[in-house]
C-alpha cells in the first residue's frame, strides 16, 4: 500500500488512484501507524507568496509550523511504518547559481519564508543514520490547472479558461518548466527511489514564449496578458537548470498536458 499526504495540494491530484490520499489536516494517526505501506509521499507545504493581514512574525512562524514542525514530526511518526518516506524539497535550493545544477552541489538561494523552511527541513533529513528510509526529491518548478490564481501560472490559466485579462511581472527569463504530472511520475518509479535526486527536464524555457504558446493555442490574443515589466524577476541573471537531461520531462509534454488539462477545465466551466 502506499500513502499519500496531502490530496489537495498540486501533486496530490496526480498520484494513482490506486495509492491512499488523505489530507494533511486532522491526520489520525492511528490509522497510518496501524498499517505497513510501501511508501509514504509528504505532498503538503506551506508556499504561499504572501499572508494578507500576517506579520512577518506570524507568516515566519506559519512556515517554520508546517513546513518545519509538522512536517518532521510527521516523518518521525511514519519512519517505523513505511519502507520509504518521499519528501519533496526544492531545486530553488540552488537559485542563485547560474548553469547546470546537480545533487551533489552545495545549496546556493536567494531566502525566503518557503526556501528558508524547506532548506532546515531538508539538511535535517539528509541524516541518513537518523532517517535512512527517507528519500529528498528536488523538483523544479512545476504548475497545473491546480495553481492558485495568486502565482504567476495560476493567473495565465485563469486568463485562458475564462478569456480575462491576466496582469503579471517580468515574464522575460529563462526557466526549467514542469508539470506536477510528471514529478509524480518520477516519484512512483521504484527504480528512482534508492537514493536522493533532483527532478528537472535539463532543458531551459523562455517562461514570456512559453506563455505565448499557451494564449496562440486558444486563439486568444496575446492583448490579454498586461506585463508590468518594472518587476523584474531575479531569474534574469541566475539561470539555472539541471545537470541531467530527462525526456520525460521534456517541454513539449509539458506544453502538451498543460493544453489538454485547460481543455478540460474549459469544457467543464461552459
Amino acid at each position: 500500500m502506499n500513502l499519500v499526504i496531502g490530496s489537495t495540494s498540486q501533486l496530490g491530484k496526480y498520484f494513482p488512484d490506486t495509492y491512499t490520499k488523505i489530507s494533511s489536516r486532522n491526520i489520525d494517526f492511528n490509522i497510518i501507524e496501524n498499517k505497513k505501506w510501501e511508501s509514504a509521499y509528504i505532498c503538503f507545504a506551506e508556499q504561499r507568496t504572501y499572508l494578507a493581514n500576517n506579520s512577518d512574525t506570524e507568516i515566519k512562524k506559519q512556515f517554520d509550523d508546517i513546513n518545519y514542525n509538522k512536517t518532521k514530526y510527521l516523518i518521525e511518526k511514519l519512519q517505523s511504518s513505511c519502507n520509504k518516506i518521499i519528501y519533496y524539497s526544492t531545486a530553488e535550493l540552488w537559485n542563485r547559481c547560474c548553469g547546470p545544477i546537480n545533487i551533489n552541489m552545495p545549496f546556493n538561494f536567494y531566502e525566503n519564508y518557503y526556501t528558508a523552511t524547506k532548506h532546515k527541513m531538508t539538511i535535517e533529513l539528509m541524516d541518513k543514520t537518523k532517517y535512512p528510509n527517507v528519500v529528498i526529491i528536488f523538483p523544479f518548478n512545476f504548475n497545473s490547472v491546480f495553481r492558485g490564481n495568486e502565482y504567476l501560472f495560476g493567473k495565465i490559466f485563469n486568463s485562458i479558461i475564462n478569456k480575462t485579462t491576466a496582469y503579471v511581472g517580468d515574464i522575460d527569463y529563462y526557466r526549467e518548466i514542469l508539470h506536477p504530472k510528471m514529478i509524480v511520475n518520477e516519484s512512483i518509479d521504484k527504480n528512482n527511489l534508492n537514493k536522493d535526486f533532483i527532478v528537472g527536464s535539463g532543458r531551459l524555457t523562455h517562461v514570456g514564449d512559453f506563455i505565448k504558446k499557451l494564449y496562440l493555442n486558444f486563439n486568444l490574443p496575446l492583448n490579454l496578458l498586461k506585463i508590468d515589466d518594472s518587476k523584474k524577476s531575479i531569474y534574469r541573471q541566475n539561470i539555472f537548470y539541471s545537470s541531467q537531461t530527462n525526456n520525460n520531462c521534456s517541454i513539449e509534454k509539458v506544453l502538451d498536458i498543460t493544453i489538454k488539462e485547460l481543455k478540460e477545465r474549459i469544457i467543464h466551466v461552459s
